[in-house]
């Protein structure tokens, strides 16, 4: 992942991605045509090893989460997070969930 940040919170997530998570890079203030290319070729081209081992472990991490005994799973399924939905606009009033 290539970061550039532009807004608000973004300086602080471009950090978190390339220092504290090492998935990616930060391309901080600057940003012209020769430092993107390098950038675009030390992720496409010639991917550091950090790269894949942390993506790897942020997929596992990611896929526990997500399964039927993980955090997000859990409170995903609360009833109480449909209402929450509803009340905030981001699902319909005749939409109908699925809880599995």
């Amino acid at each position: 992942m290539i970061c550039w940040p532009y807004f608000a919170d973004q300086q602080v997530n471009s950090r978190v991605v390339s220092a504290g998570k090492k998935i990616g890079l930060d391309m901080k203030d600057v940003c012209d045509r020769k430092i993107v290319e390098k950038m675009v070729n030390d992720v496409m081209v010639d991917p550091q090893e950090e790269f894949a081992i942390s993506a790897s472990e942020m997929a596992k991490v990611t896929n526990r989460s997500v399964s039927a005994d993980g955090s997000s799973y859990a409170t995903s399924t609360k009833p109480g997070i449909h209402a929450l939905l509803k009340s905030s606009s981001v699902v319909q009033e005749d939409e109908q969930w699925e809880w599995s």
